[in-house]
């Protein structure tokens, strides 16, 4: 059974299917378009999957089971409109897909000819954001090394900071239907968790400042960095040495989303972070802090 509801623009299609098909997707449907309508509801019967306006027998097979699968449109309730997206100049919509089985997916189906569908530059930069991949944070620490290990001391100040490669500015232009919209993402802090319970968070507004081993201590400074406050001896040995033992620590870059698009208009996305972990081994030494 078919529903069309001109109030919400949403369609189901009840449609069925042989067991062990798993190529039907491909040949899925899509929505009738309708152009009056009976007091908002229409109803069809579509015995199987087929072009529009079609009907076809159910293939034979040696299966004496069938499921029953539904496709609804998806649809986004904030900005009133269909999910929608266009490949290769052909337009094309994204419906849900549930079926008796078990089985479920996101079908997107051409639909070069759809009937009251409005996209708009806010859609379409929420699917910039969706390929806009953001870098892995590049880790660097200083002290950095011990025994080859990567290590440093309690009670020294422990430099924090990222390679610039995986704190730069991203953006990503995407065009759906008649609309556009470019999507700018841009680093602006960086969280480092120091994996140890004693030590605290540190948040840095930027990506960390390199140490100089090439030039003294005392004639340079960071904004970012921590001090352990205890070793990792505690930690469970992860190697064939009894020093092998580390904290978990890990770094979280985030970027400030902004998107301009068609007809002048422009937005913000809620912020996009990525994190990456590393082991750091912790030496209870005594130095002199830097």
């Amino acid at each position: 059974m078919l529903s069309i509801r001109a109030t919400s623009l949403a369609v189901s299609i009840t449609a069925v299917l042989t067991v062990g098909s798993p190529a039907w997707a491909g040949r899925h449907p899509g929505p009738v378009v309708v152009s009056t309508d009976n007091n908002g509801v229409v109803n069809t019967t579509v015995t199987a999957a087929g072009h529009q306006g079609s009907v076809q027998k159910t293939a034979v097979t040696r299966s004496t089971h069938r499921v029953t699968c539904t496709s609804t449109r998806s649809f986004n309730y904030k900005a009133n409109m269909p999910f929608t997206e266009t490949r290769g100049g052909v337009f094309g919509v994204y419906w849900l897909v549930f079926c008796s089985n078990g089985w479920s997916g996101l079908q997107w189906i051409p639909q070069p000819q759809a009937v009251g569908v409005r996209v708009s530059p806010a859609v379409a930069a929420r699917v910039a954001i969706g390929r806009l991949p953001l870098p892995v944070p590049v880790v660097h620490h200083n002290p950095d090394r011990m025994d080859g290990r990567p290590a440093t001391v309690v009670g020294v100040k422990t430099w924090w900071w990222v390679s610039s490669s995986s704190f730069r500015v991203l953006r990503q232009t995407v065009r759906v239907g008649g609309a556009w919209a470019t999507v700018t993402a841009t680093p602006v802090r960086s969280v480092w968790r120091s994996g140890s319970s004693a030590t605290p968070t540190v948040t840095c507004a930027g990506p960390g400042r390199a140490y100089d081993p090439s030039r003294s201590s005392s004639s340079q400074s960071t904004y970012c960095s921590t001090v352990y406050r205890e070793s990792s001896a505690s930690q469970p040995q992860t190697g064939p040495s009894p020093n092998d033992r580390y904290f978990t620590a890990s770094v979280t870059v985030v970027w400030r989303v902004t998107w301009v698009g068609s007809g002048g208009s422009h937005g913000s996305l809620p912020p996009m972070s990525r994190t990456e972990s590393f082991p750091i081994a912790v030496e209870d030494v005594q130095a002199v802090n830097n």
